[in-house]
């Protein structure tokens, strides 16, 4: 797949490429047994290849804070698809929740990013609000990868 970037900044590629959210229930790779294994490893690490629409990974996330909210252990993940596309968008997905919930977020900056993240989750299309709030996040996160 190529993507190019037009003189008015909007994306477009080669491949049309639209990958809904899967159909079955998202299951955590952090379970109580690896939890009772690893519990004294000071870092443990996850492979996801095929990450999709990273339903199992934010589950994995959610798992391990809610049975190890107050552990020192460093956590790393690794993600893996053959789209581009696919891990385009879960970037999107974590940069707009840091802003949802990061420490210089207004109410109305939250509910925005939450707003954008439920269409793009759950969605083939997008109110031109959303649309935005989307490119605009995509757009710096070009800028940050490209410097």
């Amino acid at each position: 797949m190529r993507m190019s970037v037009s003189a008015d900044d909007k994306i477009s590629q080669d491949v049309p490429d639209y990958f809904g959210p899967g159909h079955d229930e998202a299951e955590s790779l952090f379970t109580p047994q690896l939890d009772s294994s690893c519990c004294n490893e000071p870092i443990l690490s996850f492979m996801l290849c095929g990450v999709g629409d990273a339903r199992h990974l934010f589950k994995t996330i959610s798992d391990y804070h809610r049975m190890r909210k107050s552990s020192s252990q460093k956590v790393h993940f690794t993600i893996l698809d053959h789209k581009p596309a696919v891990l385009a968008r879960v970037l999107v997905f974590f940069s707009l929740m840091k802003e949802a919930g990061g420490p210089a977020a207004d109410s109305h900056g939250s509910s925005t990013s939450l707003l954008a993240l439920a269409y793009i989750f759950c969605t083939q299309l997008l109110p031109p609000s959303v649309a935005a709030t989307f490119y605009d996040t995509a757009r710096r996160l070009r800028s940050k990868l490209q410097n």
